[in-house]
C-alpha cells in the first residue's frame, strides 16, 4: 500500500485507513494486493461503476453462452468446448483433422508436400506443363 503521509512525514489523519473500523473512504488509495473478508460496498473499480463491471465479470461457476469478440492471451481449461468460428472460420466445418481417415477438399490448395496412403484427384489443371 501506499505510504498516506503528507511530504513532512505527519499522517494526514482525515485520509487514514483503520484496520477494523466501519469507514467511507473518499481518498485514493492504490494496493498491490487486497482481499476483503467482511460485507463491504465499492462503488467504483478500476474507474468503473462497480455494478456494471461485475455484471460484465464471468465467474469460474457460469453456465452459459460467452459472446462477443474474445482475445485469448492465456490458457483456455474446459470439460466442453462450442465455437462456432475461431479465427473467422465456421469450427469444426472449416477445419481439418489430421487424424481424419478420409478428407474432401474443395478449392485451391497449394501443399508443399503430401503424405497419403491414396489421393483421388478429380479436377486437375497444369500449367506450364
Amino acid at each position: 500500500m501506499t505510504n498516506n503521509t503528507k511530504t513532512s512525514g505527519s499522517y494526514d489523519f482525515d485520509n487514514i485507513l483503520l484496520r477494523s473500523t466501519p469507514q467511507k473512504i473518499t481518498a485514493t488509495y492504490h494496493f498491490d494486493t487486497l482481499s476483503l473478508i467482511s460485507n463491504s460496498f465499492v462503488g467504483h473499480i478500476m474507474g468503473q461503476n462497480f455494478s456494471e463491471f461485475i455484471d460484465s465479470v464471468i465467474t469460474t461457476d457460469y453456465n452459459g453462452t460467452i459472446t462477443g469478440k474474445k482475445d485469448v492471451k492465456g490458457t483456455i481449461t474446459a470439460d466442453k468446448l462450442h465455437i462456432r468460428k475461431w479465427n473467422g472460420l465456421k469450427f469444426p466445418d472449416d477445419f481439418v483433422s489430421a487424424h481424419s481417415d478420409k478428407v474432401h477438399l474443395t478449392g485451391v490448395k497449394q501443399f508443399t508436400t503430401i503424405e497419403a496412403k491414396e489421393v483421388r484427384i478429380f479436377f486437375w489443371i497444369c500449367h506450364g506443363l
